[in-house]
């Protein structure tokens, strides 16, 4: 299967658009200045030229500033299933104008892209994968040690399409960290999005005892509490993406049953694995002042809806599958 993984739509050469990128790859493509007879297709190894052979005239009608030829449109079926990129010949260079993607369609080729939520047993699921031998890249922040190098030299230097490359050159199964809801843009059509869950009022408390206790934070819960970056925390980790987006969300509350879900989705086998808690087991709930669950409950009011409605898909989802032991 194919899928377009990043193009240059418009400069000042030419106008480019790709309509269809799956099984075969179609679209048009409109020179500004000079004409554009064909495509150059670059495999690994080896080369095609596609010619422009299909008439559009709804391009015509939508670029009358430009002199069409309305025999701009292209549309062929890959030689070769890898990665491929399209070219243009410009005077005595080529230059290229998008990059697709090959996966095979099968869930275990394609990477497991984890949002990891601070306190919602995502190190536990983190190891996890670590523990199957995966091939793994993590990022944590960019002076974070666990941060993977080639994101350190990728991500953190304005240059993704490094990361998407080396990601598809080492067939990476599991990418994971706290703030990459941003790389849905960059593996939406390719990656596994995933993530936990947790009842929003006993993660607020879990992730204050954590900073208390591993960074000294040295003010009360109540500050923390309606600190804007402590509010409406999973919300902002998932960067408001639809839950329908995820090819898999767990909670934390149910983690033996969500591992459970995960695996038989994928049909990985992760262990059940519980690191960095601060209860017994991930399923402990902290007890907490009434007082202060009112004031979490009034700067989380978005992360209660959402957990609502994830605890309501998970449980149905779950109703539905024959699910793997953890």
């Amino acid at each position: 299967m194919f899928y377009l993984h990043q193009y240059s739509m418009d400069n000042e050469d030419y106008v480019l658009h790709i309509d269809k990128c799956h099984q075969s790859i179609s679209g048009w493509i409109v020179g500004k200045c000079c004409s554009v007879n064909e495509l150059i297709v670059r495999y690994q190894h080896g080369e095609e030229k596609i010619p422009l052979d299909k008439e559009r005239s709804d391009v015509v009608e939508s670029l009358q500033y430009l002199d069409v030829n309305p025999c701009c449109g292209f549309s062929f079926t890959p030689q070769k299933k890898e990665n491929l990129t399209l070219c243009l010949q410009r005077n005595h260079s080529v230059i290229e104008i998008a990059s697709i993607a090959y996966f095979k369609e099968k869930t275990n080729n394609r990477p497991v892209i984890f949002i990891h939520i601070p306190k919602t047993a995502g190190t536990s699921f983190r190891n996890a994968a670590s523990e199957i031998e995966l091939r793994t890249l993590f990022d944590y922040g960019e002076t974070n040690p666990d941060t993977s190098d080639i994101i350190k030299n990728s991500i953190y230097a304005n240059d993704r399409r490094l990361l998407f490359d080396y990601v598809m050159a080492n067939e990476i199964q599991f990418l994971g960290g706290h703030e990459i809801s941003d790389y849905f843009a960059m593996f939406s059509e390719i990656g596994l999005f995933c993530t936990f869950f947790r009842e929003p009022i006993q993660r607020v408390i879990s992730e204050y005892q954590h900073v208390v206790k591993y960074y000294d934070y040295p003010y009360s819960i109540e500050t923390f509490c309606t600190d804007p970056i402590s509010c409406n925390r999973q919300s902002q980790s998932i960067n408001n993406m639809d839950l329908e987006s995820f090819f898999f969300f767990g909670l934390t509350e149910d983690y033996k049953a969500s591992l459970s879900l995960f695996n038989t989705l994928t049909g990985l086998y992760f262990p059940y694995i519980e690191t960095n808690m601060g209860r017994e087991k991930c399923e402990d709930r902290w007890n907490i002042d009434q007082n202060i669950i009112k004031l979490i409950k009034s700067h989380n009011q978005q992360d209660l809806l959402l957990y609502e409605k994830a605890k309501e898909m998970f449980y149905e989802k779950l109703s539905t599958k024959q699910c793997m032991p953890a």
